[in-house]
């Protein structure tokens, strides 16, 4: 399958201060690439670099033809405070209407939808947050901390829908997360940030055994 995303030699940061080096990587339509590491050592910045929201200090981005991008920015608690229901955030977005009445289905935004967003509890404002990152059915979708905040159920719910999505739109995928469930049963490369020069990307590999999945990758943390 072809990339929709290649990156080569990236260095980000900001002006006086160089995050992560030498960044190589690369995700294919149909594919998750899953990016791990501390806090603080740079995920979010990668993913608003990749977007273009931040300057890269230099290095390459590649896109391949996206017909739009996705973004699914962190959580933070003190949002949303928009006096609007979720209905009226939605229409905000361009929607194909059988698209939009399957998300709503799919992700059962039904049962609050005439909700004002202030009075969401923090899961289903992720589930809305999610919804409004696929309206436009992007081909490459960032994604920071999907399912922060949720329950169990909803953290492989999540998964499980973006999983379909990728193959469904043969879309591109790349989704800071630290969800253990992400990296053991969906993503199809992992991304392992850690501080300088350890890091690299991993290729991994489903092996099934036993009736179980298991994800094997390796990194050169030191």
């Amino acid at each position: 399958m072809p990339n929709i995303l290649n990156v080569q030699a990236l260095n980000i940061g900001y002006a006086k201060k160089i995050l992560l080096k030498n960044l190589n990587f690369s995700v294919e339509t149909g594919e998750i690439l899953v990016v791990l590491g501390a806090n603080g050592i740079g995920k979010s910045t990668l993913v608003k670099t990749l977007l273009g929201l931040v300057p890269a200090l230099s290095g390459i981005i590649e896109v391949y033809k996206p017909s739009s991008y996705g973004f699914m920015p962190q959580m933070r608690p003190d949002q949303p405070h928009l006096p609007m229901t979720v209905a009226d955030f939605m229409d905000i977005f361009s929607w194909d209407p059988l698209w939009k009445k399957e998300v709503i289905k799919q992700l059962e935004l039904g049962f609050f939808w005439n909700k004002q967003l202030q009075h969401l509890s923090f899961g289903m404002w992720q589930r809305v947050n999610l919804a409004q990152a696929v309206s436009s059915q992007p081909k490459l979708i960032f994604l920071d901390e999907p399912t922060q905040g949720l329950d169990i159920h909803w953290q492989t719910r999540t998964y499980e829908f973006l999983a379909k999505y990728a193959v469904q739109f043969q879309a591109g995928i790349c989704c800071v997360s630290h969800d253990t469930v992400a990296v053991t049963n969906y993503a199809d490369k992992v991304l392992c940030l850690d501080h300088q020069p350890a890091h690299q990307v991993s290729l991994t590999k489903r092996i099934s055994e036993v009736g179980k999945q298991f994800i094997i990758y390796q990194h050169d943390h030191s």
